[in-house]
Protein backbone atom coordinates (compact mmCIF):
# COMPACT_ATOMS: atom_id res chain seq x y z
CA UNK A 1 0.00 0.00 0.00
CA UNK A 2 2.68 2.84 0.88
CA UNK A 3 4.84 1.54 -2.26
CA UNK A 4 1.84 2.57 -4.06
CA UNK A 5 1.54 5.84 -2.81
CA UNK A 6 5.05 6.65 -2.99
CA UNK A 7 4.70 5.55 -6.42
CA UNK A 8 1.71 7.34 -7.37
CA UNK A 9 3.21 9.90 -5.66
CA UNK A 10 6.50 10.60 -7.49
CA UNK A 11 4.42 9.84 -10.79
CA UNK A 12 2.45 12.96 -10.07
CA UNK A 13 5.45 15.14 -9.52
CA UNK A 14 7.02 13.71 -12.81
CA UNK A 15 4.24 14.63 -14.49
CA UNK A 16 3.69 18.30 -12.85
CA UNK A 17 7.05 19.07 -13.14
CA UNK A 18 7.07 18.57 -16.85
CA UNK A 19 3.36 20.13 -17.04
CA UNK A 20 5.68 23.46 -15.70
CA UNK A 21 8.33 23.26 -17.15
CA UNK A 22 7.72 25.63 -19.69
CA UNK A 23 6.30 28.31 -17.29
CA UNK A 24 9.32 27.83 -15.30
CA UNK A 25 11.74 28.90 -17.61
CA UNK A 26 12.25 32.31 -16.86
CA UNK A 27 15.04 34.81 -17.85
CA UNK A 28 17.69 35.31 -14.64
CA UNK A 29 20.62 37.79 -14.22
CA UNK A 30 22.50 36.01 -16.53
CA UNK A 31 20.47 35.86 -19.75
CA UNK A 32 20.87 39.78 -20.21
CA UNK A 33 24.58 38.97 -21.29
CA UNK A 34 26.01 39.63 -24.54
CA UNK A 35 29.42 38.83 -25.28
CA UNK A 36 30.28 39.21 -21.78
CA UNK A 37 28.55 42.65 -21.16
CA UNK A 38 25.56 42.44 -18.79
CA UNK A 39 22.38 44.10 -19.17
CA UNK A 40 21.89 44.58 -15.34
CA UNK A 41 25.65 44.59 -14.32
CA UNK A 42 27.60 46.46 -16.77
CA UNK A 43 28.46 50.28 -18.33
CA UNK A 44 29.77 52.28 -20.64
CA UNK A 45 33.44 51.91 -19.99
CA UNK A 46 32.94 47.90 -19.50
CA UNK A 47 31.15 48.02 -23.44
CA UNK A 48 34.51 49.57 -24.60
CA UNK A 49 36.63 48.10 -23.04
CA UNK A 50 34.84 44.30 -24.05
CA UNK A 51 34.01 45.61 -27.61
CA UNK A 52 36.10 48.58 -28.53
CA UNK A 53 35.20 52.47 -29.41
CA UNK A 54 31.50 51.99 -30.87
CA UNK A 55 31.42 52.49 -34.65
CA UNK A 56 28.83 55.23 -34.52
CA UNK A 57 27.61 56.85 -31.25
CA UNK A 58 24.58 59.87 -30.47
CA UNK A 59 24.08 61.79 -27.75
CA UNK A 60 20.19 62.17 -27.10
CA UNK A 61 20.08 64.93 -24.80
CA UNK A 62 16.34 65.66 -25.27
CA UNK A 63 15.10 62.31 -23.31
CA UNK A 64 14.44 61.48 -19.34
CA UNK A 65 17.24 60.43 -18.22
CA UNK A 66 19.12 62.01 -21.29
CA UNK A 67 20.89 58.70 -23.24
CA UNK A 68 23.68 57.66 -25.40
CA UNK A 69 23.38 55.59 -28.05
CA UNK A 70 26.32 53.23 -28.98
CA UNK A 71 26.18 51.55 -32.70
CA UNK A 72 28.46 48.40 -33.07
CA UNK A 73 27.78 46.13 -36.38
CA UNK A 74 24.76 43.72 -35.19
CA UNK A 75 24.80 45.20 -31.75
CA UNK A 76 23.15 48.89 -30.09
CA UNK A 77 23.46 49.85 -26.54
CA UNK A 78 22.21 52.35 -24.87
CA UNK A 79 23.34 53.98 -21.81
CA UNK A 80 22.29 56.75 -19.27
CA UNK A 81 24.57 59.78 -20.16
CA UNK A 82 25.64 60.69 -16.38
CA UNK A 83 26.19 57.50 -15.24
CA UNK A 84 26.97 54.72 -18.41
CA UNK A 85 24.36 52.31 -16.74
CA UNK A 86 23.08 50.01 -19.87
CA UNK A 87 19.26 50.47 -19.99
CA UNK A 88 18.38 48.99 -23.85
CA UNK A 89 20.64 46.14 -26.02
CA UNK A 90 19.49 45.45 -29.59
CA UNK A 91 21.02 42.83 -31.79
CA UNK A 92 19.78 42.79 -35.35
CA UNK A 93 22.29 39.96 -37.17
CA UNK A 94 23.51 36.42 -36.89
CA UNK A 95 26.84 37.73 -35.29
CA UNK A 96 25.69 37.25 -31.27
CA UNK A 97 23.65 35.08 -29.49
CA UNK A 98 21.87 35.29 -26.22
CA UNK A 99 23.43 33.05 -23.29
CA UNK A 100 21.17 30.10 -24.22
CA UNK A 101 22.30 30.06 -27.79
CA UNK A 102 19.09 31.52 -29.76
CA UNK A 103 20.38 34.20 -32.67
CA UNK A 104 18.56 36.16 -34.99
CA UNK A 105 16.68 34.19 -37.53
CA UNK A 106 15.99 31.70 -34.57
CA UNK A 107 12.59 30.40 -35.23
CA UNK A 108 9.65 30.25 -32.87
CA UNK A 109 10.52 26.61 -31.70
CA UNK A 110 13.61 27.09 -30.83
CA UNK A 111 13.03 30.49 -28.99
CA UNK A 112 9.94 28.19 -26.70
CA UNK A 113 12.66 25.30 -26.22
CA UNK A 114 15.19 27.91 -24.83
CA UNK A 115 13.05 29.82 -22.88
CA UNK A 116 9.88 28.11 -22.40
CA UNK A 117 6.51 29.76 -23.32
CA UNK A 118 6.69 33.60 -23.83
CA UNK A 119 4.28 36.20 -23.43
CA UNK A 120 3.16 37.47 -27.14
CA UNK A 121 2.06 40.55 -27.69
CA UNK A 122 1.21 43.39 -30.73
CA UNK A 123 2.82 46.92 -30.70
CA UNK A 124 3.06 49.43 -33.44
CA UNK A 125 2.71 46.47 -36.00
CA UNK A 126 5.03 44.04 -34.37
CA UNK A 127 4.81 40.49 -33.12
CA UNK A 128 6.89 40.50 -29.68
CA UNK A 129 7.85 37.30 -28.01
CA UNK A 130 8.41 38.53 -24.20
CA UNK A 131 10.10 37.27 -20.99
CA UNK A 132 10.10 39.38 -17.79
CA UNK A 133 12.45 38.69 -14.97
CA UNK A 134 11.25 39.11 -11.31
CA UNK A 135 9.84 41.45 -10.64
CA UNK A 136 7.65 41.37 -13.69
CA UNK A 137 8.24 43.69 -16.19
CA UNK A 138 11.48 44.71 -14.37
CA UNK A 139 13.93 43.54 -17.08
CA UNK A 140 12.52 42.29 -20.55
CA UNK A 141 14.05 39.78 -23.05
CA UNK A 142 12.29 40.22 -26.85
CA UNK A 143 12.12 38.51 -29.51
CA UNK A 144 10.69 40.62 -32.60
CA UNK A 145 8.84 37.93 -34.21
CA UNK A 146 7.20 39.84 -36.78
CA UNK A 147 8.87 38.19 -39.48
CA UNK A 148 8.36 34.75 -38.12
CA UNK A 149 11.59 34.37 -36.75
CA UNK A 150 13.37 36.54 -34.98
CA UNK A 151 14.75 39.36 -36.62
CA UNK A 152 15.31 41.31 -33.31
CA UNK A 153 16.45 40.57 -29.66
CA UNK A 154 16.20 42.93 -27.87
CA UNK A 155 17.69 43.60 -23.63
CA UNK A 156 15.42 46.24 -21.81
CA UNK A 157 15.15 47.49 -18.26
CA UNK A 158 12.71 50.73 -20.26
CA UNK A 159 8.82 50.76 -19.92
CA UNK A 160 6.96 49.39 -22.94
CA UNK A 161 5.18 51.76 -25.26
Amino acid sequence: MIKRISITVITLIVVLTMLLTPCLAAVTHDDFTVKGINLLSSNYDSIVAKLGEPKKKINEEYGQPPLTHLSYPGLKISVISESGQIVHMVIDNGDYQTKRGVKVGATPYKITKAYGKPYKTVLRGHVYYIYDTEPAGANRLIFDMTEGYASKIIYTTMPLN
